[in-house]
């Protein structure tokens, strides 16, 4: 639930009712993405702004910049500038953060593109946004994604080595495909002519060139994100520098308060495509002028440990599937007297959950909860460590700074009594108003709570019936790449058992 009956002397509210305020004296900042990386580069040039412990990659907040500025260039050269739209189809890597500061720059629109996306799901998610160019990993798990973009049309891999642009019928605003350089032990499987992010850096030589675009403004569109799809088919979501910027930094001050802010760490194995990983993960803690840690290309719980053991992260990010996956493990084999703190995100946080992860793992005091949505850049309210534990496990704390929320009748409009259950209403730095309908008398997550006292159950997702007619056990549940349960395949699931067993 919204903490929206929370009296703070730093919040208001309409007493009885579920509306809630957080007015603050923090300033919202007039900042833009390429100006955060340089402003990082300018005064905490030798911190470390991020390992990528697959590739084996430790950049400093200056090389990143300095990266960021080579790429932009290259990005320039290939014909991509303001509006533009540049997807970035590849699991969790250091090229994708490179790309995220490279088009913020030259103001292109970073796409975040799902890795795990088909050739149908591809076509449709480029040609919905107008891709102008598309930098891909080579291959992810068993995909081979040249192999995918051939199977959209053999004219997709066909672009000269003469610098000609693609002309595709199947996506006629892609111009350009660049692939990321296969790591060491890996086997370049795409064409020799396709141009590799690497060779496009260094068409931009040794230059200090600054590469920012000084016409960008922070209410510019930034970043396009899909809905993850939990329901059909995904939605883009434009964002400005101003949405995720502002949501990064406030949520950042809320998220990291009490912890030593130099020389702290945060590990993300989120995919970085969500915005858990692009926005609460790279954005945030570069205000922070914080070190992120990627353990691994996707989610790995042991890579994950690891990370923690191996770098002595302060904090930790995940969606409930991830932490329950995490304490499967024999906590035993890694050192993770360093981790203070942990974000779960995603859908609802069972208590059970949290006190278990608070009991296995003795130093991290406190697991925080965001609540949001990608449409909303993406976290609306925030569990505090000044909650107490009670509301630090049973609901997801107050509305961030300078946000208002409330709760409504959908049918009159009017704003609900404390309790009851209505469509929640978001105002302020994000993208528009949102609103998530709801209003069920008795609402799926209170029969979930009551599944979830059970110990022989770790996770469960209900449909929006009063009382459920008929149970299906399963093993386990279809997810997003991001952890999300998908509850059209689940009703897929159940429709196919139910027509077969005729019940």
């Amino acid at each position: 639930m919204l903490n929206l009956d929370h009296q703070t002397s730093a919040s208001s509210q309409t007493s009885g009712y579920s509306y809630a305020f957080e007015p603050s004296l923090e300033p919202l900042l007039g900042l833009t993405i390429g100006q955060l990386i340089r402003e990082c580069a300018q005064d905490s040039p030798d911190r470390t702004a991020v390992v990528c412990a697959h590739q084996r990659i430790t950049k400093t907040y200056a090389q990143l910049n300095a990266d960021a500025n080579k790429l932009a260039i290259g990005l320039k050269g290939l014909g991509c500038g303001r509006g533009d739209r540049v997807g970035i189809w590849a699991p969790n890597c250091y090229e994708w953060v490179l790309t995220q500061y490279a088009t913020a720059k030259i103001g292109a629109i970073l796409v975040n593109v799902n890795p795990g996306y088909r050739a149908n799901e591809l076509q449709y998610a480029l040609n919905l946004v107008g891709c102008h160019t598309l930098i891909c990993s080579q291959q992810f798990r068993s995909s081979n994604y040249c192999e995918i973009l051939d199977n959209i049309s053999p004219q997709l891999l066909l672009k000269n080595s003469d610098g000609n642009t693609i002309q595709c019928n199947e996506i006629s605003s892609l111009k350009n495909i660049i692939v990321i350089n296969s790591g060491t032990d890996e086997q370049e499987i795409a064409p020799k002519h396709i141009p590799r992010v690497n060779d496009l850096m260094a068409s931009a030589g040794h230059t200090d060139e600054l590469a920012d675009d000084p016409t960008i403004q922070f209410d510019d569109p930034i970043n396009i994100q899909f809905t993850s799809g939990t329901t059909g088919k995904p939605k883009g979501a434009t964002l400005t520098h101003h949405n995720i910027i502002q949501n990064a930094y406030l949520l950042g001050i809320r998220m990291t308060e009490g912890l030593e802010p130099n020389g702290l760490t945060v590990c993300v194995p989120n995919p970085l495509y969500h915005c858990f990983g692009s926005v609460l993960g790279t954005l945030l803690i570069a205000l922070r002028r914080a070190t992120m840690v990627l353990p691994y290309p996707i989610f790995n719980p042991h890579k994950t440990l690891e990370a923690i053991d191996k770098y002595k992260c302060h904090m930790v990010f995940g969606t409930i599937t991830m932490f329950i996956d995490i304490l499967d493990c024999d906590l035993t084999k890694y050192n993770t007297s360093s981790l203070a703190r942990g974000i779960m995100g995603g859908s609802f946080c069972p208590p059970t959950l949290i006190k278990e992860i608070i009991t296995r793992i003795p130093t991290c005091t406190n697991i925080l909860i965001p609540y949001g949505s990608t449409e909303c850049s993406p976290v609306v309210a925030h569990t505090s460590v000044r909650d107490s534990a009670e509301r630090q496990l049973k609901s997801v704390g107050r509305p961030l700074q300078h946000l208002e929320i409330k709760i409504m009748d959908q049918t009159t409009g009017a704003v609900l009594p404390i309790g009851e259950s209505g469509e929640v209403c978001i105002r302020g730095h994000c993208t528009f108003d949102m609103i998530i309908r709801g209003g069920e008398n008795i609402y799926p997550k209170e029969i979930e709570d009551f599944l979830m006292t059970h110990p022989s159950v770790a996770d469960a997702q209900i449909s929006h019936f009063k009382i459920p007619k008929r149970v299906v056990v399963v093993t386990d549940f279809p997810l997003t790449v991001t952890g999300k349960v998908q509850k059209f395949k689940l009703r897929e699931m159940a429709a196919k058992q139910f027509e077969c067993s005729n019940i």
